[in-house]
């Protein structure tokens, strides 16, 4: 870890000394799954905990340009290192801050070569009847969109605030977040100014507690999006819901929130008024149920109906759901599984084209490993079939094999 991010901690590097995993009580993040550390830099009072952790890796992408025919496959590897850290100031409030860097590169497709990682820093400050927590991250991805399927590299710059109250009645929440979002790459839809941007949005939450182990509550979300150029257009946002959160039993939860959302745009898109959705009014729905039936092993099953923002329209109407799990086979193993389905409708098209109507399916298999403490094997595959009449098509079977170490 540099001096300069134990700057940003608000720590020095002197009094730092290692400690065995029996004192550690928390899991340290690497690459999107969880380790259990090897052991940790720790001040003699516990207060400041590091963690520095790596990864080496090995990919394939059956369809690295997402195209419905000559596909090209490819295989990748990729090393990572960074590092995690807890600051307990007092026992009210935590500190923590997350970096990773990665580099991946491709066999033989080079132009997907890239540079990718996150530094993330959180504070929670919780009182006897609240909780104040904020947080600021810069992450730079590759992921595929939704709509192509094509990588791109890009930058997202996130700063929130959020204020939390608690009694033995009521729940309120107010959060407050504002989002950079700069490409670094275009796509064949776009190049890489389009689609930068900023956006800002407002979350407000008032619960009722009838009961210690259910909440029904009422909430609303504003943002406005403002993109630097006028390729694609600005909106205004506002989803409004009404929801229940339940506790059921000892080891069940679920929730549901059912509202609407309307998007306002700059204007109809391509600026074109046969598109007719310069304003987009959709059913808002939220819902999940999960099941831990011991432990390490649980179910899930999630619905949903959302907005998002499209390539060919203003925006989709995406209506979608999940069912997954993980299963804990020995104490140092367990397996894991999603199925995926979301169908999004766009909002408009020029005059004797069709709407847009794209189908998503993906299946997502894994086996988790514990080699040693502080030391873990991850294998994950996927298959994605995405489907459009109008507009690309492709379909992709992934898969990554990683070994990752914790200190």
């Amino acid at each position: 870890m540099s001096a300069a991010a134990l700057t940003v901690l608000g720590i020095g590097m002197g009094g730092l000394h290692a400690q065995d995993s029996e004192s550690l009580n928390m899991m340290t993040p690497v690459h999107g799954f969880t380790v259990q550390p090897m052991g940790n830099l720790s001040t003699g009072d516990g207060s400041i905990e590091l963690h520095p952790k790596a990864l080496v890796g090995l990919g394939y992408d059956s369809n690295v340009y997402a195209t419905a025919t000559d596909q090209s496959a490819d295989a990748y590897y990729r090393g990572m290192v960074g590092i995690f850290a807890r600051y307990l100031p007092n026992p009210d409030l935590t500190v923590t801050f997350d970096s990773e860097f990665e580099r991946q590169i491709f066999l033989h497709d080079t132009d997907f070569n890239a540079t990718i990682g996150r530094a993330v820093i959180t504070s929670e400050d919780k009182g006897p009847d609240h909780s104040w927590n904020s947080g600021a991250s810069f992450v730079r991805l590759d992921d595929p969109i939704f709509d192509s399927g094509e990588r791109a590299i890009h930058e997202e710059i996130t700063v929130y605030d959020e204020f939390i109250h608690n009694d033995t009645l009521r729940h309120q929440g107010l959060e407050l977040e504002f989002q950079r979002q700069d490409y670094l790459q275009g796509t064949v839809y776009f190049t890489r100014q389009d689609m930068d941007r900023n956006l800002v949005t407002l979350t407000a939450h008032e619960g009722l507690l009838p009961l210690p182990d259910e909440e029904w509550y009422l909430g609303a979300i504003l943002s406005y999006s403002h993109y630097d150029i006028d390729y694609f257009n600005s909106s205004s946002r506002v989803t409004s819901f009404i929801g229940v959160d339940e506790t059921l039993g000892s080891r069940s939860h679920a929730t549901l929130a059912i509202g609407v959302s309307w998007w306002h745009f700059s204007q109809c898109f391509d600026d074109d008024p046969s598109y007719s959705d310069k304003e987009v009014v959709a059913p808002y729905v939220d819902s999940s149920l999960n099941w831990s039936w011991a432990d390490g092993s649980d179910l899930h099953i999630t619905a949903f109906s959302h907005l998002l923002e499209s390539l060919t329209s203003n925006a989709y109407w995406v209506i979608g759901s999940e069912f997954g799990g993980q299963r804990r086979v020995l104490d140092n193993s367990s397996v894991f599984f999603s199925l995926q389905i979301f169908k999004a409708h766009g909002s408009g098209a020029e005059a004797g084209q069709e709407v847009e109507i794209r189908t998503l399916k993906q299946a997502i298999v894994g086996f988790t490993y514990v080699l040693h403490d502080g030391v873990v094997t991850h294998l994950e595959g996927s298959y994605l079939d995405s489907n459009s009449r109008t507009a690309i098509s492709y379909d992709r079977l992934s898969a990554t094999v990683d070994i990752a170490v914790a200190y």
